[in-house]
């Protein structure tokens, strides 16, 4: 069934009004007919199955039927802090990562990111980004659309880290991830996950993070690309959590 993303301000009680982009895609580019089916989120982790009344390009009008809370959200919060990548890979890594649970998206600007720039040259991609979570929140039955910031230093980040607080570093010799999650009661109030630039982190920026209370762990003997170690990691935190099971 077709899910949707609307604004809150589109559901009345019983009765939704679609307007804009999303009504031109359910009325030319899907086709979809009067009293067809369709799943519609406001971005609160509620959704509504909805019966299509009236289908036009510019308006759509449609019934609630049915209200429920989405079954797509994890039960414990993972911010994602990356490091900046070159390209478009960032662009995988907030697909897959959203589709997998994250809830928060950070960027991160390292010593070792590529290219280099201000903080602002990296944020004109935030429109596409969010468009890009948002797809991948309506595919994966998500129930949210997933928060994407502006780039922030890592320093920056560090401070503003909450819950288990935990950084990938492919020189770490002694603790696994999995290792740590195992000692630690907080990572059930949230997780923010640090992964580095293509280059990885730094001595003085491993330092750092160490002094700010960060922990520092492994994910094994490999070394693995930035953007897959993103998501190897968060499999490895959302299996630890439960979320890959329906209890």
């Amino acid at each position: 069934m077709h899910r949707f993303f609307i604004s809150q301000e589109s559901i009345d009680c019983s009765k939704i009004s679609i307007e804009g982009v999303v009504a031109r895609q359910i009325a030319r580019v899907l086709r979809l007919a009067k009293g067809d089916l369709i799943t519609v989120m406001d971005g609160s982790g509620w959704e509504f199955l909805v019966v299509l009344d009236v289908i036009d390009q510019r308006k759509i009008l449609g019934t609630v039927v049915e209200k429920s809370r989405s079954s797509g959200e994890p039960k414990f919060p993972i911010t994602l802090y990356q490091g900046i990548l070159k390209g478009n890979k960032f662009d995988n890594v907030l697909q897959k990562g959203t589709e997998l649970g994250v809830i928060n998206f950070v960027p991160v600007l390292c010593e070792r990111s590529i290219p280099r720039g201000t903080l602002d040259s990296f944020d004109r991609k935030l429109d596409r980004y969010r468009t890009i979570a948002r797809e991948a929140s309506e595919l994966s039955c998500r129930g949210i659309v997933p928060s994407i910031s502006q780039t922030i230093t890592l320093e920056d980040a560090f401070k503003h880290a909450t819950g288990d607080c935990i950084l990938l570093w492919e020189q770490e010799k002694v603790t696994g991830i999995m290792e740590h999650l195992k000692d630690q009661s907080n990572c059930y109030q949230g997780i923010s996950l640090f992964v580095g630039p293509e280059g990885g982190f730094t001595t003085d920026e491993i330092q750092t993070a160490i002094s700010h209370g960060l922990s520092v762990v492994s994910l094994g003997r490999r070394i693995l690309r930035a953007e897959t170690a993103s998501l190897a990691a968060l499999v490895l935190v959302l299996s630890y959590l439960g979320e890959f099971s329906w209890t």
